[in-house]
């Protein structure tokens, strides 16, 4: 009997069609396009089912009933031995039922991020004027229209320096301050990342021939040489609220900001599984409230958020995997977003602070002495207490 609870069906899938969450069905079920006969949103998938693995279903090409991942492995290569399926599941079989590898341990919180070369930096800040004189031009109006598609208007798309890329370029590696090959960046609606006067990455939303609107490449390019580990985007636009709503992708950030930012401050981690660094969290300990909403199909990711501290709330769109997603389909996120203050009790989302995380607040005051350049920095003493504090706040991430 081969175990299969422990395969991820919904990456697997998602290596050859694009699916959305459609509906709450047997613990969620993603649809999209079949890989196998095309066939426009008749393939779909329940990744956690409750009979313990995932399975799928296409009603054009998938026959009378739900198959597993063996099955889905059989119809994308054909021909395969028991062996090389199972290797291609990422499942080891010994003596007895099959097993997947055990999970490598979670990161670590990591204190500080560091950034990129100031030659790195000054190099995307010429890409980065470049790409928003193109986005109001004519070249840009494909990308500009996009945007507004999104629901973002002229002064946000301004006020958080976005840009267009109009066609893929490539760049000498010793103009970014880089060794080897060269740094590319696609066509698309370009995002910059900039935190108290230093630009960490420099993202693109890919189009054409160079993302999803032609080949299915990664719908994320970025100009090699940034940093976006630990990087918190958005920072500079934090004023002070109550609350804070921290989203996942960057493009959902702006849009809440201009619907709601005289209510919350917004942020975004820009994927799932960012883990920001002490010294960015820090930033939003001034928040009495972190309003978590992350992506609908993240609900394992905002767990790390949610399992360490009683200041985190999990929020979620009413439809569509995001929060723009739900904006497009007609949802009125400012309304969405009074009904989780009402029931916090923060109405008025400008009230004084009250009682902030007092372990996360300890922190960011031990890392003030002991960074580089603190007043205590060469402290032995500082620096064991900074440690022990340290360690008690990941014990309790990982709890």
């Amino acid at each position: 009997m081969i175990d299969l609870s422990g395969i991820d069906l919904l990456a697997i899938a998602e290596r050859d069609t694009t699916l959305k969450r459609v509906a709450g069905t047997n613990g969620g079920e993603w649809s999209g396009p079949c890989p196998f006969c095309g066939g426009r949103d008749r393939f779909s998938v329940q990744p956690y089912h409750p009979g313990g693995k995932g399975l799928w279903f296409c009603r054009g090409c998938g026959g009378e009933r739900w198959h597993d991942a063996i099955d889905y492995i059989d119809r994308r290569e054909p021909g395969l031995t028991w062996r090389e399926k199972l290797d291609r599941l990422g499942v080891i079989q010994q003596n007895g039922p099959a097993r997947r590898p055990p999970e490598p341990p979670k990161p670590s919180l990591s204190l500080d991020a560091s950034p990129p070369p100031v030659a790195w930096q000054e190099r995307a800040r010429t890409f980065v004027a470049y790409a928003e004189g193109q986005l109001w031009g004519d070249a840009g109006k494909i990308g500009l229209d996009w945007l507004h598609r999104r629901g973002l208007s002229d002064d946000t798309i301004r006020a958080w320096g976005l840009g267009w890329c109009p066609k893929a370029l490539s760049d000498e590696p010793g103009k970014w301050g880089l060794e080897g090959k060269k740094v590319w960046l696609p066509c698309g609606v370009v995002i910059p990342c900039e935190v108290d006067g230093v630009l960490w990455y420099v993202k693109v939303r890919r189009f054409g021939k160079d993302g999803p609107l032609g080949d299915p490449g990664k719908k994320y390019g970025q100009a090699r040489g940034g940093n976006n580990s630990g990087v918190i985007y958005g920072l500079d636009h934090l004023d002070g609220k109550r609350v804070a709503v921290i989203c996942e992708g960057e493009l959902d950030a702006p849009l809440l900001w201009q619907l709601a930012g005289d209510l919350i401050d917004v942020v975004a981690i820009g994927g799932k599984s960012g883990k920001p660094a002490l010294s960015f969290l820090s930033e939003l300990a001034g928040a009495s409230r972190w309003l978590v909403a992350l992506d609908c199909d993240a609900d394992k990711a905002a767990g790390w958020w949610g399992d360490f501290s009683a200041r985190v709330r999990r929020v979620r769109p009413l439809q569509g995997n995001d929060l723009t997603e739900f904006h497009q389909a007609g949802g009125d996120l400012r309304a969405w977003l009074a009904f989780h203050l009402d029931r916090l009790g923060c109405e008025k989302a400008e009230k004084s602070r009250t009682n902030p995380d007092p372990l996360l607040e300890r922190l960011e005051a031990a890392w003030r002495l002991v960074e580089p350049g603190g007043p205590k920095a060469d402290d032995p003493i500082a620096q064991v207490n900074f440690q022990a504090l340290l360690a008690s706040y990941e014990r309790a991430l990982a709890a």
